[in-house]
């Protein structure tokens, strides 16, 4: 009598399944960077315990992660997306079937369908790739100096030159005139022009970075 109770409840969970089940795929559109690593997230609704199904992630016709028996199976998987996908085993009882694809590039763009094998359920998600920016990168170690870095610095220099350039012209208008009171009126000038030129070179960037 208990076989045949077990063996009647088992049929009813998968019609349960794959008759008022459906995959859900927020969000639909999935943007990452080049380089970074992209999860589509999908789970199934109502919520099941999906260990011990058939799963597929599938990027047009190529086959990009295969769960099967309890555990990966890479026979049919692509060798672009060898060793970069993950899926967590965990998340699968409660329906998640997330993917995480790492290191995307420009050429894996596009959609992709989660298809739960022996059902008629199925999903898409699209997933763009794009370039990182300047804007992107500009705070970051290693990327240089910051725009808001550059602009003191620019005022700075100006300030120092206009103030050295003051200081010259007072002593040559006071009549005390002597060859390192006009070199020092000299070298103010030229610095407060250096400082501007250097300003206005630098601006349209910093202005074009703040506008990305």
């Amino acid at each position: 009598m208990k076989i045949f109770y077990l063996l009647s409840v088992i049929p009813l969970v998968v019609e349960g399944l794959s008759g008022s089940s459906k995959v859900v795929c927020s969000p639909s559109t999935v943007q990452a960077h080049l380089g970074q690593d992209a999860v589509l997230s999908c789970r199934v609704e109502t919520p099941s315990d999906l260990r011990a199904e058939t799963l597929e992630w599938k990027h047009g016709p190529d086959v990009v992660h295969v769960y099967r028996s309890g555990g990966d199976n890479y026979d049919d998987q692509d060798l672009r997306f060898k060793n970069r996908t993950i899926l967590n085993h965990q998340n699968l009882k409660d329906g998640n079937v997330s993917l995480t694809l790492t290191n995307v590039t420009k050429e894996e763009e596009g959609n992709y369908t989660f298809c739960l094998r022996n059902h008629d359920i199925s999903s898409n998600v699209t997933l763009t790739v794009v370039l990182q920016t300047n804007s992107d990168t500009r705070d970051l170690p290693g990327s240089g100096l910051s725009s808001d870095v550059i602009n003191a610095v620019a005022v700075c220099i100006v300030s120092i030159g206009i103030g050295v350039a003051v200081v010259g012209v007072v002593f040559i208008v006071s009549g005390v005139v002597d060859v390192v009171d006009v070199g020092v009126g000299v070298f103010g000038i030229v610095l407060s022009v250096a400082g501007v030129f250097i300003a206005a070179i630098l601006s349209p960037f910093l202005f074009k970075e703040k506008q990305n």
